[in-house]
């Protein structure tokens, strides 16, 4: 950041104070104590965060230390096949706001699904940015895999069952 970048920040954030009637502290409690993770990322290969509140770095696991020795990249922390298509889906969803849930590799190793939204916004220099918000979605994915799962093994039962000689009658609750 330069000098110039942060004074312009602190202007737009004290404007933002001064709107609301609300201080700065208040605020800060607000965005910190948003349930899931609220941030601001570049629009470049990496998707650079510059800024984020507690909430992304408890999620993931880092502190905003390690997390900044990283390169403070989340390209650094999602899935490897969602990475790939990132990009192209975003790019996609631009006219209409941004809706997706991917994969985010924390720094225990576990994989965890986010559902992210987020709005493209372009600065008057030029320079294109991501405000985003996401929340924890991994235990509904669990549980759809477990019901597709249980899907599947019905299935495979049922074609068992209906490839013997004996005839099979019945109703089934798909």
């Amino acid at each position: 950041f330069t000098l110039e970048r942060k004074e312009e920040q602190w202007k737009i954030r004290n404007i933002c104070l001064s709107d609301t009637g609300g201080s700065h502290e208040e605020l800060l409690h607000i965005y910190n104590n948003i349930p899931g993770a609220v941030f601001r990322c570049r629009f470049d290969e990496f998707f650079s965060v510059i800024e984020a509140n507690d909430g992304l770095f408890e999620f993931l696991g880092y502190t905003r230390q390690e997390f900044a020795a990283m390169g403070n990249r989340m390209s650094s922390v999602i899935y490897p096949d969602d990475l790939e298509i990132m990009a192209g889906k975003l790019r996609e969803q631009l006219k209409y706001g941004i809706h997706n849930e991917n994969r985010l590799i924390c720094k225990d190793g576990s994989v965890k699904w986010i559902s992210i939204k987020a709005q493209l916004i372009t600065e008057k220099s030029g320079e294109q940015y991501f405000y985003c918000v996401f929340v924890d979605i991994t235990e509904e994915k669990q549980n759809q895999e477990r019901s597709r799962e249980l899907f599947e093994k019905e299935m495979a039962y049922f074609a068992e069952l209906s490839s013997s000689e004996k005839n099979f009658r019945g109703r089934m609750n798909v």
